[in-house]
This record gives C-alpha cells, structure tokens and sequence, in this order.
C-alpha cells in the first residue's frame, strides 16, 4: 500500500501496489492505474507512512511496513535518475553504458540485503522475539545502499 496524507484534513488515503504514482517539479501527485487512467491527486497531499496499527492484524501490518520498504528502495533509486527500483535493476544486464549496469547490479544486490533484512525483523517480530518497529526504526534497521565508484 502506498499512503498518502492530506496537510489540509489530515486524513489518510492508501492506494494499492498497482498504482503508479509520479510527482512532478512541483510535488503534484499523479496516479495511474494499470489500465491506464490517470488523476492528479489534490494539491495538499504528501508521502506518508502507514497509519496506526492498532486494530489491524499482524498481516496488514506486514504489508504496510513493507510498503515502506519498497518506498524507501523506490526513492533511493530515483535519487540515482531512475524511475523506480525496478526500473533501475533493468540495466543490471546491459553493458551498453557501464555506469548503469554497475549501478544496476549494486541496486539489485542492495534490494536483496535490504528484503532479507526487512523479512527477517518482519519475521523475529511476528513471533514476539522484538517490539513492532515504526516506519523510521524499520528503514533505520536495514542495509545502507552504497553506491558503485
């Protein structure tokens, strides 16, 4: 889930994986979904983490701290240029341009660090072995991405 807060309501929209969102120089939001249609979402709303958990099954919780994680990996990958994650680990095989295979492969390799990391603690908190970590402390806990020289 992706989640979105209003600065004006405070009130907090989730949308599903499958929406795409983009943003533009302006920090509008778009969303699109996989068919294809698009909106641009009211001005006044910004990336947010999950809501609070009380009520939910430990399941959803899952699925919102991982929604997170792919943010976080999203985010790192757009800082490099890419669209997404999975967009940038495209260039892991291509040795067209050696700067975007190397930094695909070292994107690929983090993502991997990062979600056996994630489902680890995910797993170690579900069985009562740790408190349930917030979005900072989750994203504090895992891999840093290093970038290729």
């Amino acid at each position: 889930m992706k989640y979105f807060r209003s600065a004006s309501s405070g009130a907090v929209h989730a949308y599903e994986d499958d929406i795409a969102v983009e943003s533009d120089d302006n920090g509008v939001y778009r969303f699109t979904t996989a068919e294809g249609l698009a909106v641009d979402a009211p001005s006044d709303l910004v990336p947010c983490d999950a809501p609070a958990t009380s009520g939910q099954s430990v399941e959803s919780r899952k699925r919102a701290l991982s929604a997170v994680v792919q943010r976080h990996l999203d985010e790192v990958a757009k800082g490099l240029g890419y669209d997404d994650m999975n967009s940038a680990v495209t260039y892991a095989d291509e040795p067209a341009v050696r700067r975007f295979q190397d930094e695909g492969q070292a994107l690929r390799a983090w993502r991997s660090l990062v979600w056996a990391a994630c489902y680890d603690l995910l797993d170690r908190w579900s069985k009562g072995q740790l408190d349930e970590p917030n979005a900072d402390e989750l994203i504090a806990s895992l891999p840093a991405f290093t970038a290729p020289a």
